[in-house]
């Protein structure tokens, strides 16, 4: 019973932290995507 409950807090530990790591990578890509997008139109002046 133990090891089932340690396999599934595992397993949701793992989903959790895959779902914020996949939020924070999308985070970084928009505000890096916007930097792009503001020294691309200073450079065009």
């Amino acid at each position: 019973m133990t090891k089932e409950l340690i396999r599934y807090i595992l397993f949701f530990a793992c989903i959790g932290t895959f779902k914020s790591g996949l939020f924070a990578s999308e985070l970084l890509f928009k505000s890096g995507e916007a930097f792009l997008i503001e020294e691309v139109n200073e450079s065009a002046d």
